[in-house]
């Protein structure tokens, strides 16, 4: 009402049953384009949950082990390992982001589709695992960027076609694509920037990780599958037992931040008085949201085509939605006793005071770098 997003798509299931799905907005503001439940929308990083489910469907067919190295189903340049080598990595390690890579963001806007390196480039140029893996969490789009490379080499399949004939239309997810080609990218909501001026079209280097484009109706069916719920088509790609485990925490130990992993979901078992099982996704112009309640046969989803001041909005309406149908989600004490962080730590490892001299490695030269620690805990 206030004009301050394009539009926002949601779509609500209970019981097996959509209770609710309604489009807000506009998918295209400067040609009056109206947003519709079957408006295509970028989902970014929702995108991994549909690569861990075309993961899992090749593990329950024996085709791989997702404890098994990697590098037996990835024909491509070896991971580079800056620790010892006594633990691989393997999917399991890409699914919940354990695997020691690090932070890889790289977007392509539509012009650039020329200038895009092949997926074996990306792996030679930022392949390394810099901690053991299963060790510590640390969020990496390449980690998925290989899943969907793992998917094609396994099948000998195009990762899209894998993708749609075993996973999209058997779950009635007709719109859904990772193709990026000017053909979908006409059919998709424009997107937008925080002060809502036209964005170009854009995508990443690890497909498997962000470029899947759908619609709430698709993302709707999605979350039923996930809930063990057929949807009127033609039934679950997973048995209920895979699923299940899909949706528990990997890691109970609850150090390193590694607790609240799925195998390709986020799951919360403290916040609520039911688990939540989410996965968000967010880039330029795009915010996306899907949240299960198993234990309510709930499933909610929320995109919309601009970027937003604190990427909240996808995760508040759903809140709410869910606050609506369960009223007593929220746990009684929700009070925070957290302690107040102090404004400089001092540094307890001694052995890290004084200048260190070293480099940067980079794919395209090597950049000097000093580190020099204070004993006040000042780096510079």
């Amino acid at each position: 009402d206030k004009g301050e997003i394009p539009s926002m798509s949601v779509a609500v299931d209970e019981n097996g049953k959509i209770i609710w799905m309604e489009s807000f907005g506009w998918s295209d503001k400067e040609n009056r384009i109206k947003a519709t439940p079957e408006t295509l929308y970028s989902i970014a990083s929702l995108s991994k949950t549909l690569t861990e489910t075309g993961i899992m469907k090749l593990s329950e067919k024996g085709l791989l082990d997702i404890d098994q190295d990697i590098q037996t189903y990835f024909d491509q340049p070896e991971l580079k390992y800056y620790v010892e080598r006594d633990i691989k990595v393997t999917c399991r390690h890409l699914l919940t982001h354990t695997s020691g890579l690090q932070m890889h963001f790289n977007y392509f806007y539509d012009d650039e589709k020329e200038t895009i390196p092949l997926f074996k480039q990306v792996v030679e140029r930022y392949g390394f695992i810099a901690t053991q893996p299963s060790s510590k969490f640390s969020y990496a789009n390449l980690g998925y960027g290989i899943l969907g490379e793992v998917i094609s080499e396994t099948t000998g399949r195009d990762f899209n076609e894998y993708m749609t004939e075993e996973v999209f239309l058997p779950l009635g997810m007709t719109e859904t694509t990772l193709d990026i080609s000017s053909q979908t990218k006409r059919k998709l909501a424009k997107r937008y920037d925080f002060s809502g001026s036209l964005l170009p079209y854009s995508f990443s280097d690890t497909p498997g990780a962000g470029n899947a484009s759908s619609t709430v109706k698709d993302l709707i069916h999605f979350g039923m599958f996930q809930m063990g719920q057929q949807s009127g088509y033609h039934g679950s790609v997973l048995s209920r037992k895979t699923i299940e485990s899909m949706q528990q925490g990997q890691y109970p130990d609850n150090s390193n931040d590694r607790n609240n992993c799925g195998l390709g979901w986020w799951v919360d078992d403290n916040s609520y008085r039911f688990k939540m099982i989410f996965h968000a996704g967010g880039m330029d112009g795009v915010e996306s949201m899907l949240k299960l309640l198993p234990q309510k046969d709930i499933a909610v989803v929320a995109i919309v085509n601009q970027s937003t001041a604190n990427a909240d909005l996808t995760d508040q309406i759903p809140e709410d939605i869910l606050n609506e149908l369960v009223p007593d989600l929220e746990k009684e004490d929700q009070s925070d006793n957290a302690s107040e962080t102090p404004s400089v730590i001092k540094i307890q490892q001694t052995d890290l005071l004084g200048r260190w001299n070293g480099f940067i490695n980079t794919h395209e030269e090597k950049i000097p770098l000093s580190l020099v620690f204070q004993e006040d805990g000042d780096i510079h």
